[in-house]
């Protein structure tokens, strides 16, 4: 089933793709102000309503907006969010847009700040916030550094849980990212 295609609208593009090229703060200040709310908006009409997931934990980088977009499709009723210690900006970037998109309200996120380097911190702080939820729970992949993937991985997969990773079926090799509106939600579930 081809899905509705997303376009950003003409002078959007150009001022975005513009500030990408001398200021990448500004340029990502204009995405989450002028594109990520009609890309929310474009996933949101094409996927079906209501929360699937009691907790997601999803892991967050330098690129917020994977956090936001994930938490957009599947809507879970209370969001998890581990990161670098390094990376409280972006952690209050996308809180921020969560809560005034009423997407997820500031009262049901945490965010865990973790040394991305420690396999075990990370590893302990996972297992808690998965112990602390007994319904449905997954989690999310996409953002932090890989060796945080890796151990998210394997830790959600060891105690049965599934794990998304959020894909781009299109991707600007000049922009160096994937093409806004592209992206679409991958559930994997434990190997068997």
């Amino acid at each position: 089933m081809q899905k509705n295609r997303f376009e950003i609208d003409g002078d959007n593009r150009v001022e975005w793709e513009r500030l990408q090229r001398i200021d990448a703060r500004a340029a990502s200040g204009f995405y989450f102000q002028n594109i990520l709310p009609q890309v929310v908006r474009h996933h949101r009409e094409a996927a079906p309503t209501g929360s699937r997931y009691d907790l997601l934990i999803s892991l967050m980088g330098l690129s917020p907006e994977t956090t936001v977009l994930v938490t957009a499709f599947l809507r879970p009723q209370r969001l998890v969010i581990i990161s670098s210690r390094n990376t409280g900006q972006y952690c209050e970037q996308a809180l921020a847009f969560l809560a005034e998109h009423e997407l997820q309200p500031r009262s049901a996120v945490a965010v865990r700040l973790v040394d991305a380097a420690n396999h075990n911190e990370l590893c302990k702080v996972l297992r808690g916030e998965l112990a602390a939820e007994k319904g449905r729970r997954i989690v999310d992949l996409t953002g932090g550094k890989k060796i945080m993937s890796a151990v998210a991985g394997y830790t959600a997969w060891g105690l049965g849980l599934p794990v998304c990773y959020l894909e781009s079926r299109a991707y600007n090799e000049q922009m160096r990212r994937p093409e806004p509106g592209s992206e679409e939600i991958i559930i994997y579930e434990p190997p068997s």
